[in-house]
């Protein structure tokens, strides 16, 4: 079935523009026309309604004066404009493009000192600089109408501008692209509530060596409002990989929320994904690799539903019956709105295996690796982080009355479940500090015993694959496996995630998720006895809660 395609929403770089040996003018020919036609024709404000077809738009142009001072050959005091055009389309559709000089050794105007532009990298002699700031606009829009709106300007006054000049871009930089679908706010718990998507994503990846990112909320407004999971380059190939750009996940509603009725498409969040510049080693991306780019970043926007569960295909999102959803067209995930339809995308990216369980599996294996082999020593420093968080090498010494070189040898021992960031020892990870405070918090916290206690706690054994089925279904259903207490105690599965028992519901079935448990236990080559008598506790969507037997269940 054909896969839901994102919407660009915004876009922010440079474009480069100088002739080529085909071209017969010189670099900066269509900079001084801009300004002829801006300051002869329009007394330094232009403004005019067009249709550029079938759309309707706004377009001004004004001038700023830059920085920069004019060559000594230049007819121009004190220092260089900088035009301003400004493009409003139908709706949010809008683009802003700053039309700046450039040429060798430029100067700031007042103190004489070299400027350096981005330009400088290109052969060309002199040319123009074009920074654009677009909002649902498609990328290879920005560069087609640039040359559309200054030609409507020349028209309207009743002059001509160049074809030749802003034809097409000899380069460019592209800082900021931004990607969304729109989807309801049921389907969208499954992102940003507490165990969802985005929470797992920062706990797992914070415990990656090299990755870097950053959890963000805010609910004054309303609950979900802005949520943001960012992770940097390094954090990209960890979760797809054969993806190389940090990114910023985004599920966010409008500035004010109350304004809009569960009928209204802007009621319902935006799901983007947005490359930024300050994600990548503050480095930008060519021009000429935007397909790459946009490949990419419609890669992610599709797989982080994937992972979700939230389905990508049209006809997937449907309802069973037919009836028409939010986004309409039977659609019950997808709510179309002035700039993101409801509409497939030409080619399906690949679905990749959701990286969460991996990744949470390999870390549940080092913990218990770790808490095996600590000694005494080893025992009360973790037993100290665990208690208040973490604290100076100094004061942890202290408190606990080790030397420092004791502390030292601890944290080498521990590598991988604690760290010495600046002078500061704690917990590598969210989920490590969580499972470690657990242990210690528990009635029976005697760490001396807490491997043993953590293999109960995940159900697997120090040794086995980090990759398990039963562990990708602990970790898949956000669930807890409760072991026996004693030889007639049957052990339970308490699942957090509420359950469904009607296909076509935004939460999973009932039925699915035990199918799963159950194929997943045999798999692991455990006794069929055992996960038929395992206990589930569970709530499901209309309000039931159980706490029965598997095998009375499925």
């Amino acid at each position: 079935m054909p896969q839901i395609k994102p919407a660009t929403h915004e876009a922010k770089g440079h474009l480069y523009y100088h002739p080529e040996t085909i071209h017969r003018y010189n670099g900066l020919d269509p900079y001084w026309t801009v300004g002829s036609l801006l300051i002869n024709e329009f007394d330094g404000y232009a403004d005019i309604q067009t249709v550029l077809d079938g759309e309707h738009f706004d377009i001004s142009l004004n001038y700023s004066k830059s920085g920069f001072a004019p060559r000594p050959h230049d007819d121009v005091e004190e220092r260089l404009y900088e035009f301003e055009l400004h493009l409003q389309g139908d709706g949010e559709r809008k683009c802003h493009f700053n039309i700046s000089p450039r040429f060798p050794e430029m100067q700031h105007y007042e103190t004489g000192d070299g400027i350096s532009v981005a330009f400088d990298h290109l052969d060309a002699r002199e040319g123009i600089t074009v920074q654009f700031q677009a909002s649902n606009l498609g990328l290879d829009e920005i560069p087609t109408l640039l040359p559309r709106a200054l030609q409507e300007i020349a028209e309207a006054a009743g002059t001509s501008f160049d074809h030749q000049y802003f034809r097409e871009p000899q380069g460019g930089r592209i800082e900021e692209l931004e990607r969304y679908v729109r989807i309801t706010r049921e389907w969208n718990r499954k992102l940003i509530q507490q165990g969802g998507l985005f929470d797992r994503m920062t706990m797992l990846l914070s415990n990656q060596k090299g990755t870097k990112g950053e959890y963000k909320w805010d609910n004054e407004k309303e609950v979900g409002y802005n949520t943001r999971m960012e992770f940097h380059s390094a954090s990209a190939s960890k979760l797809v990989p054969h993806h190389s750009y940090g990114k910023q996940l985004k599920s966010y509603l409008p500035e004010n929320p109350d304004n809009f009725d569960p009928e209204d498409a802007l009621y319902h969040p935006k799901l983007g994904v947005l490359f930024r510049k300050s994600l990548n080693s503050s480095t930008s991306l060519r021009w000429c690799k935007r397909d790459e780019l946009l490949d990419e970043i419609d890669e992610t926007v599709i797989n982080v539903l994937h992972w979700a569960d939230i389905p990508v295909d049209i006809g997937d999102a449907a309802n069973n019956d037919g009836s028409s959803g939010s986004g309409g067209g039977g659609n019950t995930v997808f709510v179309a709105d002035d700039h993101f339809g409801v509409r497939p995308r030409a080619e399906a990216v690949p679905l990749n295996e959701d990286p969460l369980p991996r990744l949470e599996a390999e870390q549940d294996h080092l913990l218990m690796t770790v808490l095996r082999d600590m000694n005494v020593s080893d025992t009360e420093i973790v037993e100290t982080v665990a208690t208040d968080g973490g604290q100076p090498v100094d004061d942890l010494a202290e408190s606990s009355g080790y030397s420092l070189s004791t502390i030292y040898r601890a944290l080498q021992r521990l590598d991988g479940v604690l760290e010495n960031r600046e002078g500061h020892v704690r917990f590598v990870s969210q989920k490590i500090a969580e499972e470690i405070r657990g242990i210690v918090q528990s009635a029976e916290h005697a760490i001396e015993s807490a491997a043993d206690r953590a293999a109960k706690l995940f159900d697997i054994e120090v040794n086995q694959s980090a990759n398990s089925a039963v562990s990708r279904w602990l970790a898949e259903y956000g669930a807890e496996f409760i072991p026996p207490e004693g030889e007639t105690d049957r052990g339970k599965v308490r699942i957090d995630t509420l359950m469904s028992e009607y296909k076509g519901a935004p939460q999973p079935t009932l039925q699915e998720a035990l199918d799963y448990l159950y194929h997943a236990w045999i798999s692991d080559n455990r006794q069929r006895v055992d996960v038929d008598e395992l206990l589930v506790e569970v709530d499901l969507a209309r309000g039931e809660h159980y706490c029965a037997p598997l095998k009375t269940l499925r």
